[in-house]
């Protein structure tokens, strides 16, 4: 699970990519100062990720971040 602080408030568009900086899984939140997304590293087709380093990049309109992830199994 991805918690995100968004002082704005509302839209936040999270993508998750690979090392090679392919684009895995897109997410998109409505709603509050804090937005959780849950993640079950799959892909954007359901198919289960190996364990490795990914990149979740948070933006909305006015800002954004990007923060590493590590999956283990």
């Amino acid at each position: 699970t991805l918690t995100l602080n968004n002082p704005e408030g509302g839209d936040i568009e999270v993508v998750i990519y690979n090392l090679y900086g392919q684009e895995i899984k897109r997410f998109q939140a409505h709603g509050g100062k804090e937005v959780k997304i849950g993640w079950d590293a799959t892909d954007a087709m359901g198919n289960e990720l190996s364990s490795g380093i990914y990149f979740a990049r948070a933006r909305t309109s006015q800002s954004s971040q990007t923060i590493k992830l590590m999956y283990l199994k």
